[in-house]
């Protein structure tokens, strides 16, 4: 496949200076309980409660029953959490197990421990030469070669990107996408799953199309922004996890990158979940079911009752690596 240089830095969400170090929060993100609240999530819930595990709690709920076993989540701040799909994942029947090695939680020393792995966003970089992001680079190449079920949302679409020898950087021209941005599936991205016209982002660093992966979905600023590799990994640039109780607390903790280069106003960010919201809601369903080998497509088509005009438009600049200010992560 034909390696396409990605622009963005998995800056997430308005926590992500803080989160620099791995004591510190993500303002974007941090309260959104593991299953924020909202039009599509049951409300919060925070570690502990049932159908949530984290290192060291043991079973949650006192041993409730995980009849599809568990699935490892890794979140990189203190208060992230697995949003809608997390929800969504306990309602197929399987456990989350999960862990922040940036705050010190170790990584699994098994591979058979758990079902599948999920890694999100965060605000640190790809690139950071810090113990934690290398040791969970080092886990996704064991899980990819293992053929392990393997999810990256932005930061760990880009960690996974690593993984397989790809370059992570910053657009040349320092845009960025925080907001609603147009997706266009490639004719394999179609020919899996009816796809949203536009997806949720907080980013501004992007990744290279791995040597041997799939292009699944693309945009204009950064070009790559799905991937499949083998059967059982994907990585996705957007967050289709982002509940409003989420996108809310983002856009106000993280306010003041509204204005950087590329990003939308507050105000369309809340236009934009009233008008795809819907649509990536079903998109995720018929993903998740495809990811963990249920199902090859959804019932709709995705784009069934979305406003067809885009948000903004965004420049077909060319991608090339370079040092950019990095932006707050997501998580």
């Amino acid at each position: 496949m034909k390696r396409g240089m990605a622009t963005s830095k998995t800056r997430n969400p308005p926590e992500a200076h803080a989160q620099r170090k791995a004591g510190k929060k993500d303002a974007g993100q941090k309260d959104a309980g593991p299953h924020s609240s909202g039009p599509h999530s049951p409300g919060p819930q925070t570690p502990g409660t049932p159908g949530i595990v984290t290192k060291g709690n043991g079973a949650a709920g006192g041993g409730a029953p995980d009849p599809r076993g568990a699935v490892l989540v890794i979140v990189h701040q203190a208060h992230s959490t697995p949003g809608r799909i997390g929800e969504r994942l306990e309602k197929r029947g399987y456990r989350l197990d999960v862990r922040r090695p940036a705050l010190g939680d170790s990584l699994p020393e098994h591979l058979g421990e758990h079902q599948a792995v999920v890694v999100f966003g965060g605000p640190m970089s790809a690139n950071d030469e810090l113990p934690f992001i290398r040791a969970e680079i080092d886990f996704m190449e064991q899980a990819l070669k293992a053929g392990l079920p393997l999810l990256g949302i932005c930061l760990g679409a880009q960690m996974m990107a690593r993984a397989l020898g790809a370059r992570v950087s910053p657009h040349h021209e320092g845009e960025c996408e925080i907001g609603y941005y147009p997706l266009r599936p490639t004719e394999l991205g179609s020919s899996m799953l009816a796809w949203p016209s536009h997806v949720y982002h907080w980013h501004s660093e992007g990744f290279e199309l791995p040597s041997g992966a799939d292009l699944l979905a693309t945009g204009a600023t950064f070009p790559n922004q799905a991937f499949r590799y083998g059967e059982t990994a994907y990585g996705l640039q957007f967050h289709p996890e982002v509940t409003r109780e989420m996108m809310c607390r983002w856009t106000t903790k993280g306010a003041h990158h509204l204005t950087r280069r590329g990003a939308q106003p507050g105000e369309a960010h809340l236009e934009g979940w009233g008008r795809y919201d819907g649509a990536v809601c079903r998109w995720l369903d018929g993903f998740l079911d495809t990811w963990l080998g249920k199902g090859t497509r959804p019932g709709r088509d995705a784009r069934e009752g979305e406003a067809s005009p885009p948000l903004s438009a965004a420049t077909d600049a060319p991608l090339v690596p370079g040092v950019a200010p990095r932006l707050v992560p997501e998580e």
